[in-house]
């Protein structure tokens, strides 16, 4: 008797469908409180091979836990400490040579007005209108820049609240993974474990393809920045490389935060193109061999289902929808998979025969 033609009763299903329905509505009706901990699973499931390779070595799981905190705590220490002297020098930099990038601006605002208008009067007007437009779009996001400031804040607390979450699952993970399997039926553990299974395998080549790929970009962005003399190399190279994280994302945003920097050091078109065509580069490295032979052959996923799951993610989610898309693809590819697997099985799905194909040589 297979999976599916086991009758059962109705009140068997009763409590998993309940149970089932009331996560499904705190998740929707609490997202904002369900949030941290979706970041803490994503935090201490990445910690966790880590964890789990030295408690196979004989250490206590709390010990790591805790070695690993302590590392990361003074690395973290380390770290805002080298953005925050980085982040001043660039900022001093930013306001010494601010008139200057003003002047810079108005001049090419001129001349770019003269090259419009020169031999049509009539567009002078549309020209003016068009700055106007661009001026009280600036004064509006101006305005509303400090009630975005506000609304940011808020999410500060996951600074505090993920590591603290990420801390109790890393220690009782195993715990409450185990006592999870233990509440389902027998007949259900074997397929349970088999998902958990591929989607781990999944996710981890997924993460692992992301950060070589986000390394690899960020030191050639690095690289050639500094090849081209730009003041703000560092920054642009790490928010490139940040972005990176996101498919697609990251030579796009280099390239806008790069040609903006390299107009304002240089106020020159050469400089400029010179940078942009080093993004330009970067897309083409990562589209022709960063993307196909780590991240989809990793993950195994078409580049258009790629970025039909970053377009609905930033439909549903905005940017942490995003974030989370590739993940929540890998798992749900995972699933699929599984599902025509079974109903193969189940139903005696069969492959479409193919065509025998005899080759016979020539005399």
């Amino acid at each position: 008797m297979n999976l599916f033609s086991q009758k059962r009763r109705p009140a068997e299903m009763a409590l998993p469908l309940v149970l089932a329905a009331a996560a499904a509505y705190l998740a929707v009706s609490a997202s904002a409180a369900v949030f941290p901990f979706v970041l803490a699973m994503a935090v201490a499931y990445l910690l966790n091979p880590v964890v789990a390779f030295f408690e196979n070595r004989g250490c206590k799981r709390l010990h790591v836990v805790a070695a690993i905190y302590l590392v990361a705590g003074l690395a973290a220490v380390w770290a805002i400490y080298w953005l925050y002297g980085l982040a001043v020098r660039e900022a001093q930099l930013f306001q010494q040579q601010w008139p200057a990038y003003v002047d810079k601006i108005k001049a090419a605002s001129g001349a770019l007005e003269s090259r419009v208008t020169k031999g049509t009067p009539f567009s002078k007007e549309m020209y003016a209108g068009w700055v106007a437009i661009a001026g009280q779009k600036l004064a509006s996001f101006a305005e509303l820049l400090p009630m975005l400031i506000i609304k940011i804040l808020p999410g500060l607390t996951l600074i505090v609240l993920v590591p603290f979450i990420a801390f109790f699952l890393l220690i009782d993970g195993s715990r409450m993974l185990n006592s999870f399997l233990d509440l389902l039926p027998s007949r259900y553990v074997e397929m349970t474990l088999h998902i958990m299974s591929e989607i781990d395998q999944s996710l981890g080549n997924y993460l692992r393809g992301v950060l070589v790929e986000a390394a690899i970009l960020f030191l050639l962005a690095l690289v050639g920045l500094e090849m081209l003399n730009l003041e703000y190399a560092v920054a642009v190279a790490v928010i490139m490389g940040v972005s990176s994280l996101i498919p697609y994302v990251g030579p796009i945003v280099g390239g806008a935060l790069g040609g903006a920097a390299a107009f304002m050091q240089f106020s020159s078109p050469g400089p400029v193109v010179q940078v942009l065509l080093l993004f330009v580069s970067l897309r083409f490295i990562d589209d022709w061999f960063l993307q196909p032979f780590i991240l989809e052959r990793a993950v195994k996923v078409h580049p258009i289902v790629i970025l039909f799951s970053l377009l609905a993610g930033a439909e549903l989610f905005g940017i942490w929808g995003v974030v989370f898309a590739m993940p929540v693809t890998c798992m749900l590819k995972v699933f699929l998979s599984i599902a025509i697997e079974l109903h193969r099985t189940e139903f005696a799905w069969k492959p479409k025969p193919e065509p025998t194909r005899i080759s016979i040589p020539y005399i």
